[in-house]
């Protein structure tokens, strides 16, 4: 039996160091997704620009224009059953990329046994890019006129008219499926994503989202063993951006089905290539590209041989290679790619494309280009990361700090009362960006109304984020702002996280950083509310902030209603 390798998520020191020159243009980034590539947030607010950035990735496959029609069922009998128009009948001779969210799953017992020989890994992917709702409806319209597809009753209804704006575009599912090599199943539910009931997308530490957006390539198909719906069967590469952590990664899987049902359209060794863009701030340090091998069969050194490759080519014999540029405006810069393991073996390599520097997006941006040659199953984690430019969020811990007073806002509009702000740090040998806040209404300094712990942090060169904790035995604190050593008694990891209400700041300016809630997250029950937003800008002056409330039908039920508190700095 054929031995693979399993990969020990261990970080492994460099064993072999190199060196090589990239070239470099100056070209304008055309690409939203792309210049905010680095701020997970960012996609987790804006899902269209999700799946305009998982689209961003090209797969491909040698064998990616195929002559075979139709596949069957490899059963006894088949040739019958292919007979009665039981089959799978492809939409196009080409491979086709689909982009979507995942709308359902559908996963086995971990004790079930294969039904025939097959156990696939389901997913439904509902389109919204245009171009994949436009692939949606012409395979729709196929199935509408294939004899089993038993539609015809369905005329002018959902999924075989275009659809219109506003429709609900779960009727034109992409349904996708595989059957991954029966040995990796257990750990392909662990490392990569849900293969059993006992786990799901929004328990699976790649998601922790129960409609992620995803990209598939693979054949697509008519199923009429099943009404012959439209389907991406077997799906081969699959890859999604991995927004659990503070900044985005991709996941990538490539992956033969073994169900033996695609003799002609899933044969061993897989072979191919997948282009993931990348993006780095031109102002952050120590630019690194990691690879995370996850799970392998073996490599094929014969299927590799099908790939045209010039030589910008590396393999994986060498754990960490630092690149130079031949650009002047990257004088002194380097970009290192890592590998978490030595793979001695040929026949899976990467190479670095198509860098972009963008100084007006303070960007450098480029492609991983990684091809290889699979007996069964490959997977794996692209990391993006840099050190965060520290100059900034010093600049703002240092812009929050201090006393603050609404006074003048408050003489000129009597709409607004005089509050006074307190935000001092607290902390310091914890690290940087804990601070005590007090907040009251002016001659009631010993009734704060408002008593909380604030956690600054950098999470990504472009963002920053306030988390808000609640103190035990708050009373105690009050008017402590002056002494930072009285907060020593508490412990910070004891602290009551106001999930939802964290706060995403941007610098937007030389001393300008503005930024707000994510909508709906902060639920509060305070006067009737669902929720709460908050939307602040901080500057040399002092700090605007607009704290309001709103019920279900997003009608505000407190908080000011012309604009933002107005607090500015006081000398001392």
């Amino acid at each position: 039996m054929k031995q693979f390798l399993i990969l020990v998520l261990v970080s492994i020191p460099s064993l072999f160091f190199a060196q090589e020159v990239l070239s470099v243009k100056v070209s304008k980034l055309d690409n939203a997704a792309l210049e905010h590539f680095n701020e997970s947030t960012y996609f987790k607010e804006n899902t269209y620009q999700n799946h305009v950035a998982v689209d961003l990735v090209e797969a491909y496959t040698v064998d990616s224009t195929f002559t075979r029609k139709f596949e069957r069922h490899r059963v006894v009998g088949g040739g019958l059953i292919r007979l009665l128009g039981y089959s799978w009948k492809a939409v196009s001779l080409t491979r086709q990329k689909i982009v979507g969210w995942v709308n359902r799953t559908y996963l086995h017992d971990i004790n079930s046994a294969a039904q025939f020989t097959e156990y696939d890994i389901n997913y439904d992917l509902i389109p919204t890019l245009p171009k994949y709702v436009d692939l949606a409806y012409d395979s729709y319209q196929l199935q509408f006129n294939m004899k089993k597809s038993k539609k015809k009753d369905q005329e002018g209804q959902a999924p075989f008219i275009y659809p219109a704006a506003g429709a609900d575009m779960t009727n034109y599912r992409f349904h996708c499926e595989n059957t991954p090599a029966s040995k990796f199943r257990s750990l392909l539910n662990t490392v990569f994503y849900p293969v059993h009931r006992n786990n799901n997308l929004t328990k699976h530490h790649n998601f922790k989202d129960e409609h992620p957006v995803m990209g598939m390539y693979g054949v697509l198909t008519l199923d009429c063993n099943h009404n012959c719906h439209p389907e991406i069967h077997p799906y081969e590469w699959i890859w999604w951006l991995n927004l659990t952590e503070e900044r985005s990664s991709w996941n990538i899987g490539f992956m033969r089905d073994v169900s033996n049902r695609f003799k002609h359209w899933s044969t061993s060794p897989r072979t191919g290539q997948i282009t993931l863009p990348f993006n780095f701030p031109l102002d952050a340090e120590n630019w690194t590209l990691e690879f995370d091998h996850q799970l392998f069969s073996n490599f094929n050194e014969e299927g590799f041989l099908d790939l045209v490759l010039d030589a910008s080519y590396q393999d994986f014999g060498a754990l960490e290679r630092t690149y130079t540029f031949d650009h002047p405006l990257l004088k002194g810069r380097t970009l290192t790619v890592k590998s978490n393991l030595l793979i001695p073996y040929k026949s899976i390599q990467y190479s670095l494309a198509n860098l972009k520097i963008d100084e007006s997006a303070n960007s450098l941006s480029g492609q991983v280009k990684l091809v290889m040659s699979i007996e069964d199953l490959y997977t794996g984690e692209l990391k993006m990361e840099y050190d965060k430019a520290t100059s900034d969020y010093s600049q703002l811990l240092q812009l929050m700090e201090g006393s603050f007073t609404s006074k003048i806002q408050a003489l000129q509009d009597t709409a607004y009362e005089e509050i006074s702000l307190k935000i001092y740090p607290i902390w310091e040998d914890q690290g940087a960006g804990w601070f005590y806040v007090e907040q009251a209404v002016s001659g009631r300094s010993n009734k704060p109304y408002k008593q909380e712990i604030y956690k600054v942090d950098q999470i990504d060169a472009a963002t920053f984020k306030s988390a808000i904790y609640r103190l035990p035995n708050d009373s105690l604190a009050i008017g402590k702002w002056k002494e930072p050593s009285f907060f020593d008694q508490w412990d910070p990891a004891n602290l009551e996280l106001k999930e939802g209400c964290e706060v995403y700041l941007k610098k937007v300016g030389k001393q300008l950083y503005e930024g707000s809630t994510l909508t709906g997250t902060c639920l509060s029950d305070f006067k009737g509310a669902k929720y709460a937003t908050s939307k602040v800008k901080i500057n040399a002056l002092g700090i605007d902030s607009w704290e309001q409330g709103f019920d279900e039908n997003q009608e505000q039920l407190w908080g000011a209603k012309k604009g933002p508190y107005q607090f500015r700095k006081l000398a001392y």
